[in-house]
């Protein structure tokens, strides 16, 4: 299993102590939450702030955009050194095509999906996505590869084990 913190985490007057902790720390990758206001409610924060934390930050960039058209963003998050780019399977008409740009840009592609979104609708592109991001009342509930999430049960796993009874063996 691999860790991710988010930077949302972090105090905002003074990112530097908290990049160093995470630079220290055993996390695997350091997690962009990046909301417009538009397909979420809240705001945090765009590209100038991006391109400062990875100039300091030594860990992988995964970056988790909860926005509008986000298949208009691929190039930019590339640029930033990202190695995980996640959208939302709601805010994307052709889901196929932007994981498919997210891997010839040469990052991960993972897909969101929001709590009243079934995880039915992930079957189509559950084998193209490396990244599963299920999430419950604005948090993130689990995340991991398809298998990662099968193989530890819980959340995921109940929702798709009783909606695909039929798939799975």
């Amino acid at each position: 299993m691999k860790t991710s913190p988010s930077l949302l985490s972090a105090d905002f007057s003074n990112l530097q102590p908290d990049l160093e902790m995470i630079n220290a720390s055993a996390a695997d990758y350091l997690h962009l939450d990046v909301m417009d206001g538009v397909f979420v409610p809240n705001i945090s924060f765009g590209f100038p702030v991006m391109k400062a934390v990875a100039k300091h930050c030594t860990k992988p960039l995964d970056v988790h955009l909860m926005i509008v058209e986000p298949d208009k963003w691929i190039g930019q998050v590339r640029d930033l050194g990202a190695e995980i780019m996640c959208v939302h399977q709601e805010a994307c008409t052709h889901l196929h095509s932007v994981v498919q740009r997210i891997h010839q840009a040469g990052m991960k592609a993972g897909v969101a999906i929001n709590p009243a979104t079934p995880v039915n609708t992930l079957v189509d592109i559950v084998e193209d996505a490396d990244l599963i991001l299920v999430m419950r009342d604005g948090d993130i509930v689990e995340q991991g590869t398809h298998d990662q999430l099968l193989d530890a049960g819980g959340f995921y796993a109940d929702l798709y084990n009783s909606q695909f009874e039929d798939v799975v063996e």
